[in-house]
């Protein structure tokens, strides 16, 4: 995202996010604002997924060994993932574990 193209999204940006905890200075972000959030909560309700911070900046740097790992996941046969972080139970099939790598 360009510089210009920061000053141009930040002139159009909702006042509802003038007020977001953790500001960036300036209120300039590097990457371009949806309009409409919908179709991201829509995303969202698919099932598994890996964050997308974690796609763009970690899992697509090495995108064999990561499959590689996540296929081995795959084989145990289980129902459910416990995250380490937030209070979850997910059920989820291997499949679906795998699904959410398909980024890669």
């Amino acid at each position: 995202v360009t510089l210009k193209s920061c000053l141009a999204d930040l002139s159009r940006r909702p006042r509802t996010m003038e007020v977001l905890s953790g500001d960036v200075p300036l209120g300039l972000y590097p990457w371009r604002w949806a309009r409409d959030e919908r179709p991201s909560f829509e995303a969202l309700r698919g099932g598994l997924l890996c964050a997308p911070i974690l796609q763009e900046l970690i899992l697509n740097r090495f995108p064999e060994e990561t499959l590689q790992w996540a296929t081995r996941v795959a084989k145990w046969k289980f129902t459910r993932i416990i995250p380490c972080h937030f209070s979850n139970d997910i059920r989820a099939s291997p499949a679906q574990w795998l699904a959410a790598f398909e980024f890669l």
